[in-house]
């Protein structure tokens, strides 16, 4: 998640921005609920009762993985976008700062 969001900062001002965010996006909500699943595990489930501090905790976390679309919408709306970019520019959308080629064309130097 960490990753994800560094790379989704620097590619704020690139044709990337989009797609960078969204995957940053998706693997912090990944990233929150896990934390909350573990947070239960290590502390049990009494962690969620109102009167402990690991409670309120843990429900904002499972809140704030859901605000502005969950994990699963975001991965999504990254699939649409790989899609989108079709089979020569999925690799340069994950690469080359979302540099895609227009459909049809075909990298330097791997001509046929």
């Amino acid at each position: 998640a960490r990753a994800a969001v560094a790379a989704a900062t620097r590619a704020a001002e690139s044709a990337l921005a989009a797609f960078a965010i969204a995957c940053a996006k998706q693997r912090a909500s990944a990233a929150a609920l896990r934390g909350a699943a573990l947070a239960e595990r290590l502390f049990g489930a009494a962690g969620l009762a109102p009167d402990l501090p690991l409670g309120p905790l843990v429900r904002r976390l499972r809140s704030w993985q859901a605000e502005f679309g969950g994990e699963a919408a975001w991965a999504g709306w990254i699939g649409a976008a790989a899609r989108a970019a079709g089979p020569e520019g999925l690799w340069p959308l994950l690469t080359d700062g979302g540099k895609m080629p227009a459909r049809g064309s075909t990298p330097k130097g791997n001509a046929p």
